[in-house]
């Protein structure tokens, strides 16, 4: 994520929309229920790496076809007081 403001953003929490699906920006670990790590500060002009993990089994083993998930972190800004990452992808059975 960039922060192309002027001004720091700082990331005070987040989730993600399913038990199958975590997050991680920073020292911050988040799933569905809960954040851990404290929060990120993204400076102004700065970029922080966020990624999103997966567990295809979670729902288990014949889970498949496609999926969205979200991955919604929460700011300090009064312009942007919320960002959500939509992620999709189509779940295959490994033969």
């Amino acid at each position: 994520l960039k922060n192309e403001g002027t001004e720091d953003v700082r990331i005070t929490s987040a989730v993600t929309s399913c038990m199958c699906t975590e997050g991680k920006i920073g020292n911050m670990k988040f799933d569905m229920h809960s954040a851990t790590g404290g929060y990120v500060t993204i400076p102004a002009g700065g970029e922080e790496t966020l990624t999103a993990i997966y567990d295809p089994l979670a729902h288990g083993s014949d889970s498949t076809g496609k999926i969205t998930r979200e991955l919604t972190l929460m700011t300090n800004s009064t312009e942007t007081p919320e960002i959500t990452v939509r992620l999709s992808a189509n779940v295959v059975k490994n033969q």
